[in-house]
């Protein structure tokens, strides 16, 4: 819910701005102000940590409910706003648009699922790109309601703009994208490939016992080991994060104490394998996504994994559904990788931290990465809302999932819990852009809105505000605090000093622009415009604030 709060609001603050110039719209300015706060009021150590008692934790899930439901209104409505002024009629009276909105600040391509309300006279239909190609689409589900079919689908959006969009055409009839393009996914309940990788499932463990990176040429498991592993460990530490038993805590002095924690900052309890007999289905074999499901029951708790792979993504993304009933014991998912001479990084707060592998638990945000020291290969594990690893035998990379202590409050996580995890691999230093935006890209999905044909100002693909070079990374975009001008927060990624570029196409000019603090109220440095583009230095790693005024 936190990590999930932080990104919608976000997106609410960019596409609301942007909404608010094109339209000569309001701001909502109070809402944001009134949902961040809820969000940061869970980030007290103790909520956000999970020592609440069960009447703290119904008020806290209920904040972020708030939270969610607001930002979603807030990026509907926004976008809403937006893409009537899109114009969709380029492609005849008799379509049906999709407009792909993409909340970063680089061009991406992603999975886009959608549900779209088509005439039930429309046997089938085409789906093609602003040039006219025919894009592949997977059909999830289809119900017929009153006169009209809707139809759920995937599809992947290719190259959609920074901070803008990008819009496709559903066309009635034609050739099905389904039948006419080769289907580049081959799966069963053994195998998953499609261009970037041959994934093979153990059918006696449910695990995976082979990736190979056919881009790379590189085999990512070491064997004999198995990725995707879970497993359970004894947690004899309690609910405010320490690993050491209370008991043994309360005999300790202060100093004692802070050096037991240096040393015991890791789970010592037994380890158990989830070697269950597991349930194999193939779920999806189709044109734009493959997945595999993976179910078992092992001592309370029932654990279903899917393993999800694409057309045209360089990505293996999994799920973990839980239903958790565990006391005493902690869940990991273990990747044991094949690198040699390993060096790790893990994302920080407007960055990443370079550090030795070591099985004590360590913080990450949105991901984890474990690469040979030469740069020769890497592989990287998103997740959309864990915060802490470990790395044993200097090359299993484990996430963890859940914990189950009892004291100094009932905290075991009972009940239902679903995690989103991927496994990204690269080659190089310079690669590590990439991952940092692929991090973001996980937790960032593209966003589809549903348009009739009409005329508008605006064009089918559009970027209303980009950064450049590529080492630049913009965060937020947002009215200031105090007044009516723009705020755009950003950072450098790669310890370089360097000269930026953000470039405005939201319909008016630049009047003027400063780099500002933290705070908004101290004007730095100016910069320099130049057609609408404002140019500034950066200096490494910097956290950096932009204040601009349009006429």
């Amino acid at each position: 819910n936190n990590r999930l709060s932080e990104n919608l609001l976000l997106t609410a603050e960019k596409f609301s701005l942007i909404a608010s110039i094109l339209t000569n719209g309001a701001y909502p300015q109070a809402d944001l102000n009134e949902s961040w706060k809820k969000v940061l009021f869970n980030q007290f150590h103790d909520i956000i940590g999970g020592c609440i008692i069960p009447a703290a934790q119904e008020y806290t899930n209920n904040l972020y409910k708030e939270v969610k439901e607001r930002a979603l209104s807030i990026i509907s409505n926004s976008l809403k706003a937006i893409s009537p002024l899109i114009n969709t009629i380029s492609r005849g009276s008799n379509s049906i648009s999709i407009i792909v909105f993409n909340p970063l600040s680089w061009s991406r391509t992603d999975l886009v699922e959608v549900e779209a309300e088509i005439p039930r006279n429309w046997k089938s239909f085409t789906l093609v790109d602003p040039e006219g190609r025919v894009i592949p689409y997977q059909i999830l589900e289809a119900r017929e309601e009153n006169n009209s079919l809707h139809v759920k689908f995937l599809f992947i959006a290719e190259d959609v703009p920074s901070i803008g969009y990008k819009t496709y055409t559903m066309l009635p009839g034609g050739d099905n994208a389904n039948t006419s393009i080769q289907n580049p996914i081959k799966v069963t309940k053994e195998i998953l490939e499609n261009e970037y990788f041959r994934i093979e499932v153990s059918q006696k463990t449910g695990y995976v016992k082979r990736i190979f990176d056919k881009v790379n040429n590189r085999e990512v498991i070491s064997e004999p080991e198995e990725g995707n592993l879970l497993q359970l460990i004894e947690d004899l530490g309690d609910s405010e994060g320490f690993l050491i038993p209370h008991e043994r805590r309360e005999r300790m002095g202060e100093e004692e104490f802070v050096e037991e924690v240096k040393r015991m900052n890791k789970y010592f309890g037994s380890v158990w394998n989830i070697d269950t007999t597991p349930t194999i289905e193939v779920l999806e074999d189709g044109p734009v996504r493959g997945r595999v499901r993976i179910s078992r029951v092992a001592l309370g708790s029932t654990y279903i994994q899917e393993i999800m792979i694409y057309s045209k993504i360089r990505r293996i993304d999994f799920k973990l559904t839980v239903d958790w009933n565990e006391r005493h014991r902690v869940l990991k998912v273990a990747f044991p990788v094949k690198i040699v001479n390993p060096r790790v990084a893990a994302e920080t707060q407007y960055g990443y931290v370079i550090r030795e592998p070591s099985e004590l638990e360590q913080p990450m945000l949105r991901w984890v990465d474990i690469s040979e020291a030469d740069g020769n290969f890497g592989v990287a594990i998103l997740n959309d809302s864990r915060y802490g690893y470990d790395i044993r035998d200097n090359h299993i990379v484990r996430l963890s999932i859940l914990r189950s202590p009892t004291w100094p409050a009932y905290n075991i996580d009972k009940g239902l819990h679903e995690v989103r995890y991927s496994l990204y691999t690269h080659r190089g230093d310079e690669s590590l852009i990439d991952m940092i935006r692929k991090g973001y890209e996980f937790n960032n999905g593209l966003i589809p809105i549903v348009e009739k044909p009409h005329e508008g100002r605006l064009g089918c693909v559009e970027s209303f505000i980009s950064i450049t070079p590529e080492n630049l990374i913009i965060t937020a975009v947002k009215r200031a605090e105090d007044d009516g001008d723009v705020i755009i927060r950003l950072y450098e990624t790669m310890g370089r000093k360097t000269e930026g570029e953000v470039s405005f196409n939201i319909s008016k000019k630049i009047k003027s622009a400063y780099k500002t603090n933290l705070l908004e109220d101290e004007i730095l440095e100016e910069v320099n415009i130049e057609q609408n583009k404002v140019k500034f230095l950066v200096g490494p790693y910097e956290i950096a604030t932009l204040k601009v005024s349009l006429q």
